[in-house]
């Protein structure tokens, strides 16, 4: 996977003591970094989306950057791989093309 040198250094820091960095392209304007989802980690469905979505976001990323298989569900790169990105005509039948 093709990143932005400072990116990679985020997602290898020694000094980043989180497992979630963020979801989206790292080579966009925009990446959303640090808007972890909420889960209810009073139910299992809830814990596993958790170890999904959180604990395994720096893993997978790694796991990008190497060309190696995402674990798990989530590829952090396409986190929302069957969305639709149609451009709206104004009868409420297409997202936003942004």
């Amino acid at each position: 996977m093709n990143a932005p040198d400072t990116f990679i250094d985020l997602v290898y820091s020694d000094e980043n003591k989180q497992n979630y960095i963020g979801l989206g392209n790292p080579n966009a304007r925009i990446l959303i970094i640090g808007r972890e989802p909420a889960h209810d980690l009073n139910t299992q469905v809830g814990r596993e989306a958790f170890f999904q979505d959180q604990e395994l976001n720096r893993v997978n990323w790694k796991n990008l950057i190497e060309n190696r298989p995402i674990e798990g569900r989530c590829n952090p790169r396409r986190p929302f791989p069957n969305q639709k990105c149609l451009r709206a005509n104004g009868d409420n039948d297409g997202t936003a093309s942004t």
